[in-house]
């Protein structure tokens, strides 16, 4: 679940196409990675655990407390809410946080080369190819449904359609673990991911 539904926004996909989008394309992916915070910190582990560590069943209350305690979709509603009440943060702390910001595209993708290793567990082997399978055919079809159904700007279209290729989540082999399922099965799945969203990224990047 956290392999095939989430996405490698933050340290991945903006680093990969800074200087290659627009403004409003940008915009556009930090708005998408709201949804991707949401569904990945917040109603994946829910579901999770209601299925690996409670009766299986859904529940409303503990799956809306989940998403409401989330620090990363706190931070993002806490940020959203600044800038629909037009009130900016402290000239200091916006210096703050750009050095900090200037240094994410590289350590970004330094941490990914670190951890990118090839290996596939031969017992999981058909569960990462029928999982990449699924995601990419179900991706590339939503991203086919976005260009051209969408009426969106060019450039946010391409945007939408190059993010929705892009890799798993980081976090997901942790996530996995933490559910109590497989963490080098979804590690895996992360190593073989990280090659085949490069080319598709730069073919969509390239094509559209």
């Amino acid at each position: 679940m956290f392999s095939s539904s989430c996405f490698n926004v933050a340290n991945f996909a903006l680093p990969f196409l800074t200087g290659l989008i627009t403004a409003n394309g940008f915009a556009a992916i930090c708005m998408f990675d709201i949804s991707v915070a949401l569904m990945c910190y917040g109603v994946n582990v829910a579901i999770a655990d209601a299925r690996m560590g409670g009766d299986g069943k859904i529940r409303i209350k503990p799956l809306v407390k989940k998403v409401f305690t989330t620090p990363v979709f706190l931070t993002y509603l806490f940020l959203v809410t600044l800038a629909l009440l037009h009130i900016q943060l402290p000239g200091l702390v916006l210096e703050l946080t750009g050095v900090i910001g200037n240094a994410n595209s590289f350590l970004a993708m330094l941490s990914i080369g670190i951890l990118f290793e090839f290996k596939l567990p031969k017992a999981g082997r058909s569960i990462v190819v029928r999982l990449l399978s699924m995601r990419f055919a179900v991706c590339i079809a939503i991203a086919a449904a976005v260009y051209f159904l969408l009426p969106l700007p060019e450039d946010i279209k391409k945007a939408l359609c190059v993010v929705l290729v892009a890799p798993c989540a980081g976090s997901a082999p942790l996530l996995t673990e933490n559910a109590g399922a497989d963490g080098s099965i979804a590690a895996a799945i992360n190593s073989v991911c990280i090659p085949i969203s490069i080319a598709l990224m730069a073919t969509f990047l390239s094509v559209l």
